[in-house]
């Protein structure tokens, strides 16, 4: 089994938008696309739509600007949308062809209280979309990450996935590819990273450059990264190597955060992790004239390291996964491009854990530009000092001498320690809101 392109296949694609509203508007647009296919000869009007979430899903949907909605946020804005006009084969682009007139009909729908998004208990990413229309009605369950569709149902009738008997509980199964990941060693990622070949070589450099276009129209809009840049030239520090990293993500951030009609190339799922784990060490190793392979071969390794962390963390950890999990890929890959071995990768990453484990997350909105700003900082710091051989002691809180332990102990801080984060975070945003 090829992991790296398992991992670039799976969890490195294309994404309009925050990727858990969007992936609500996926299963939606699944439901409605299969009614379609029962009825092809049919119009359908579509009376309810209700959707079952984690609250992982929940949390990430409630403050984010959807795409093509003029700045509207929520997941019921998605879902209605995803039913609407989604084309569910562009997946995470779902909401790429969103016209005037089905904004009209999404918010309507949304007005009179036809769209529903409700939360429940799941140890993992769910959605359970049920568009009931006039000619039908269809479910559509995703679980574990944004596109794995476990099940489509028809007039309760299975006709893709397997679920049981009371058509709600899908049969959780873990890809092989994770449960390979979960035995390696950083040794071996690093192996998985240099074995690229050219489909691979191209497929990241698209992911480069489809962030920096995603940055290039951040910077146009007033928020943190602008700001961030006019700062940084009255300093005359834009081209400075943390400064200029800075602004590249934050700007792309930005962008994401504020619903522009530009896709990022995501990571592990997540649009703002994409830009961490691909941008900060391009731009790190392009400053400091790394050979393009090199930096090539460092983002492979950064988008391994990201999904390895998420093999103990979840898909949506109760800690910021663009600090912690994007974070400590990035710092992986620049230690790697200017000391291509596995100690100093490992260093790099202990160093990121003993900074900013603590940052927790807080849900999808435009804050997160912030959390980049910290993640990329900490990630550039944390690399550096360790291939100066400076690195925080295993005896220091949560780490531990060997990378791949420290990483297993970020996995029992989320599953026990913090298992009860992301209720209480949910209770403050809604009442917040209320």
């Amino acid at each position: 089994m090829n992991i790296l392109k398992e991992v670039l296949r799976n969890e490195v694609r294309p994404a309009l938008g925050c990727t858990e509203p969007i992936a609500v508007a996926y299963a939606c647009s699944l439901a409605m696309a299969a009614i379609k296919n029962k009825h092809p000869q049919d119009s359908h009007e579509i009376l309810e739509i209700t959707v079952i979430v984690d609250p992982g899903v929940l949390k990430n949907g409630l403050g984010v600007c959807i795409p093509n909605t003029n700045g509207q946020k929520g997941n019921c804005i998605a879902a209605a949308l995803g039913a609407i006009c989604g084309d569910s084969a562009l997946q995470l682009r779902v909401l790429e062809k969103v016209a005037p007139d089905d904004l009209v009909k999404a918010e309507k729908m949304v007005r009179e209280g036809k769209a529903h998004v409700l939360c429940e208990a799941h140890d993992s990413l769910y959605i359970k979309a049920t568009v009931k229309t006039s000619t039908g009605n269809a479910s559509a369950i995703i679980r574990d990450s944004h596109t794995n569709v476990v099940a489509i149902l028809v007039d309760g009738v299975v006709i893709d996935g397997s679920v049981e008997e009371d058509c709600a509980t899908v049969v959780n199964k873990v890809a092989p590819y994770r449960q390979n990941m979960s035995t390696m060693r950083i040794a071996d990622l690093i192996d998985c990273a240099q074995g690229l070949d050219e489909d691979d070589y191209q497929y990241l450099l698209r992911g480069v450059e489809m962030n920096l276009v995603l940055s290039r129209a951040g910077l146009q809009l007033g928020k943190f990264g602008s700001q961030l840049a006019a700062m940084a030239a009255q300093a005359n520090l834009e081209n400075e190597l943390f400064k200029s990293t800075q602004i590249l993500v934050s700007c792309a951030t930005d962008a994401r955060m504020a619903g522009v009609n530009l896709p990022a190339m995501s990571s592990g799922g997540s649009g703002n992790q994409g830009i961490v784990a691909i941008l900060v060490p391009y731009n790190v190793g392009t400053k400091e004239g790394i050979p393009e392979r090199r930096i090539v071969e460092s983002i492979a390794l950064s988008h391994l390291l990201n999904s390895y962390v998420k093999q103990y963390t979840g898909e949506i950890a109760p800690i910021c996964g663009c600090a912690i999990a994007a974070g400590l890929g990035a710092a992986g890959a620049i230690a790697y491009q200017l000391s291509p071995r596995a100690e100093t990768v490992g260093l790099a990453i202990n160093n990121v854990v003993g900074d900013i484990t603590g940052m927790l997350c807080d849900g999808a909105k435009g804050g997160c530009t912030l959390k980049v700003l910290s993640s990329t900082d900490s990630a550039i710091r944390a690399a550096y000092f360790a291939i100066n051989g400076f690195f925080i002691s295993s005896s220091d809180g949560i780490i531990s001498e060997a990378p791949e332990e420290t990483i297993r102990n970020l996995g029992r801080l989320c599953a026990l320690g913090l298992d009860h984060l992301n209720g209480t975070v949910l209770d403050i945003m809604i009442n917040k809101k209320s």
